[in-house]
């Protein structure tokens, strides 16, 4: 079957984009040292474990505080546990060949992206632009070079978006398929994606709200006309993802009570202080300074300063060490995002449904995270220097990041002036294009990374009279 120019021109364009992910995420791989990452050593050693002892041996009875830390989601880590074997013949440390396999799944995660993005702006230069700017999140690109669970939970998000806008645009059966494989598979890597997959059923919902028994016989006679090994390979995913997810949550909620238990819900009090430096610094200061409710900010002032936050710690590198483009770069970068929020305001209407559907999810997800993880815990360890905003980080928001990106990019693709529109779009490229990855490299590589000071700062100074609690 013959390809038109523009399809080639636009497979081209996607192999430039996959291949300037590589290129930064190779980097990474190559010049960063991997404890740089976001719970590096957590995942190692989770890996490390599953290797030793299998994924049905419960992990508890190895390492009861290891076990809640990550509050009885092993998937991910038990997957990269086959690879081990691997590092030696293949002469590579552990930690470079676990990095190696994530950034593989960034491939995948590009290519949902780009045909979910085509689904919802209806044209492939379009969609090969949203590709083009997500690729340039310069915390995206290091991400999928760490060892992470994030990494696969992002896959499945993006997995589920496509499967989903597909199902709603084209109501093919298949994507039906999809949509319950990937929503079930990404409940089983983290928590974090209960938020997501409770939306997706819900936009699931509203869409087939019309007309829900014929969607269901629709999809009950697409069922019965399929091969029997079709058939076979349907039933087989959704019984077992329906079967890991009833024994791993069922199993969570019968001993502990709760779906996502908590350090202190399995361990005693005493063992969670003692090996949780973060809460055993809030314990000892809020024993000697008290709540200080009269530095906390409003919902309102803290909202301002979240979206401030997450859009820097999303176009730099935030790790145990950092990297951030400056204030102006952030300022310039924002300002075309708060044109995207009030032309996106202006411009959704009803014939743009996969928008508005990725719009209800992005909010909806910015929204939970806010009201149930950030702002309670910016509540709980506002008193400490360094932990203020330590849960305010832009990864957090990456399973929705190719909803925020497709709407940017409708934002400024339905711009009326030819010659604005493609200015704002060439400025907008440029901008993300230089101040990310070139910027990163030309100040100097592993060398431009700001230690944090998150594992080295100590909390005895502040217990022996100095008042140094500094309120951003």
């Amino acid at each position: 079957m013959s390809t038109t120019p523009a399809e080639r021109w636009t497979r081209v364009g996607l192999l430039l984009c996959l291949g300037w992910y590589l290129l930064q995420a190779g980097y990474f791989v190559a010049r960063i040292d991997p404890a740089v990452a976001p719970d590096h050593a957590h995942h190692l050693q989770l890996v490390e474990t599953m290797h030793q002892f299998g994924f049905f041996v419960p992990l508890e009875r190895v390492d009861p505080y290891l076990a809640t830390t990550s509050r009885n989601f092993f998937v991910y880590h038990w997957l990269l546990s086959f690879f081990v074997p691997l590092a030696a013949p293949l002469g590579l440390a552990l930690p470079t060949l676990l990095r190696l396999l994530n950034v593989l799944l960034g491939l995948p995660f590009f290519w949902f992206v780009f045909k979910g993005s085509k689904l919802a702006l209806g044209s492939a230069p379009r969609a090969l632009w949203a590709v083009f700017l997500l690729s340039n999140v310069l915390m995206l690109s290091f991400l999928f070079s760490s060892i992470s669970w994030d990494n696969l939970i992002n896959l499945c998000a993006a997995g589920l978006i496509y499967h989903l806008f597909r199902y709603a645009k084209e109501r093919e059966p298949g994507s039906l398929f999809g949509v319950f494989a990937w929503l079930g598979f990404g409940c089983l890597v983290k928590a974090a994606f209960f938020p997501l997959a409770l939306l997706s059923l819900l936009v699931l919902a509203w869409d087939s709200r019309a007309d829900f028994r014929g969607a269901w016989r629709s999809a009950r006679e697409a069922f019965a006309r399929a091969t029997l090994a079709r058939r076979a390979l349907v039933a087989t995913v959704l019984g077992l993802l329906l079967c890991a997810n009833v024994a791993l949550h069922g199993r969570a909620f019968v001993l502990y009570g709760k779906l996502s238990p908590r350090c202190a819900d399995v361990v005693a009090q005493a063992s969670c202080l003692q090996k949780h430096p973060i809460i055993e610094k809030y314990a000892l200061l809020a024993e000697r300074l008290g709540e200080r409710r009269d530095l906390l900010l409003d919902p309102i002032h803290y909202a301002f300063t979240w979206a401030d936050y997450m859009i820097e710690k999303s176009l730099g590198i935030f790790g145990y060490a950092s990297f951030y483009q400056g204030r102006l770069f952030l300022g310039v970068v924002e300002l075309f995002l708060l044109f995207a929020l009030l032309r996106l305001a202006r411009i959704l209407s009803q014939r743009d449904k996969l928008l508005l559907y990725g719009a209800f999810i992005a909010t909806s997800f910015a929204m939970v995270l806010i009201a149930w993880v950030n702002f309670p815990t910016y509540q709980r360890f506002h008193v400490l220097p360094r932990y203020t905003f330590i849960a305010v980080q832009g990864r957090y928001l990456f399973g929705v990041l190719p909803l925020i990106v497709m709407l940017v990019a409708h934002a400024f693709a339905s711009v009326e002036r030819r010659w604005w529109r493609l200015g704002l779009g060439v400025t907008l490229s440029l901008l993300l294009w230089v101040g990310g990855f070139p910027t990163f490299v030309l100040d100097g590589g592993p060398g431009s990374l700001t230690d944090n000071g998150i594992l080295q700062w100590k909390y005895q100074r502040l217990l022996h009279g100095e008042q140094d609690f500094v309120h951003p």
